[in-house]
């Protein structure tokens, strides 16, 4: 399995989390992409931008998905039959 974990995206979620991995919500827009996914930044400065990001997609508090690369979250898609 590649997905690394999962849980609800808060800020403390979000700041504890290691820079690096992928993250992706678990919310959908309409062309059925995640409404947010990016690597988590460094430093802490860039994390609140994200941050400001994220709700501004408004996927904050909702689920997400934590990987290690992009294309292991593009592939849980496809196994999952997301696309």
């Amino acid at each position: 399995m590649d997905e690394l974990r999962s849980g609800r995206l808060t800020k403390k979620f979000l700041m504890e989390l290691p820079s690096g991995l992928y993250l992706m919500s678990n919310m959908a827009a309409q062309d059925g992409d995640s409404v947010f996914r990016a690597y988590i930044l460094s430093p802490l400065s860039e994390r609140e931008k994200q941050w400001a990001m994220i709700k501004l997609a408004g996927a904050d508090n909702r689920l997400c998905r934590i990987f290690k690369t992009e294309a292991q979250a593009c592939k849980w898609i496809k196994d999952a039959s997301l696309c």
